[in-house]
């Protein structure tokens, strides 16, 4: 349970969500904390990560903890701008420093097995989720021992060129470089004309929903960027697996 605003302008609570995986832990270990950031939470986080292999080495915990306002976590039952005011980040940085203070005093409250009371508390994540590490770590030290920050956006910036050269590396590297640019060009090609032929094309063949050519582009922007930042997490490199072998076949626009 955690309150809608820390700071005192709205007392009434809500349920933000959290999952568990004890598989490795041992009484003592560390227990890490990942959070998805801006999007849902799902098993992935605490089965299918980089951690996983962490808390295998250091008899951890993994807990991973949505965000508020996103998924199942949800403080207030609308989007409305009123409700979104107590979308901040200082309010969010709170509820993972209250989640961290009960489970050092009263871990039962949290976990239905033993944990070590006062245990160690090491904040991780990658791009959003690592700024949200490292601002733990900066704000409050007391309960974060350490942060594992991949990728953290430091300085925001309006085009982001970096992100799309790192991609280009990545893609070459993995052999669907050329194959993917292409595929970009023709993508181009089909939702600046407009044309509903095309535009029932793409959404077929990408699997995504919208009535406009603006909405399919930020559809399928969405779908590999959610991609090309699973490999942060994932122990199986998901680019090569996803967005390599869907640009190498032979499947013309």
């Amino acid at each position: 349970m955690q309150p809608i605003d820390h700071f005192g302008a709205n007392n009434n609570t809500w349920k933000q969500q959290y999952m568990v995986n004890p598989e490795y832990y041992k009484p003592g270990g560390p227990i890490y904390i990942v959070t998805p950031g801006e999007g849902e939470l799902s098993e992935m986080y605490v089965n299918e990560t980089h951690f996983v292999g962490l808390a295998s080495e250091t008899g951890g915990l993994l807990v991973a903890i949505e965000h508020r306002f996103f998924g199942s976590s949800n403080p207030l039952p609308d989007l409305s701008g009123a409700s979104l005011e107590y979308l901040t980040l200082e309010n969010t940085l709170a509820d993972f420093a209250q989640f961290i203070r009960v489970a050092k005093a009263s871990p039962s409250t949290l976990f239905n097995f033993t944990v070590t009371a006062n245990s160690t508390f090491v904040f991780v994540g990658g791009s959003y989720g690592g700024a949200l590490a490292a601002w733990m770590r900066a704000l409050y030290p007391d309960l974060v021992a350490a942060a594992w920050a991949s990728s953290a956006p430091v300085f925001t910036y309006i085009d982001f060129y970096q992100l799309d050269q790192a991609l280009g590396r990545h893609l070459t590297a993995r052999g669907c470089g050329e194959s993917f640019a292409q595929g970009v060009k023709e993508l181009d090609v089909i939702l600046l004309a407009n044309n509903q032929s095309g535009l029932d094309t793409v959404r077929n063949m990408f699997g995504v929903t919208g009535d406009t050519a603006q909405d399919l582009a930020a559809g399928i922007t969405s779908a590999i960027t959610s991609t090309v930042n699973l490999p942060v997490f994932r122990n199986s490199d998901a680019l090569a697996q996803a967005v390599c072998s869907f640009f190498t076949k032979s499947r013309p626009l």
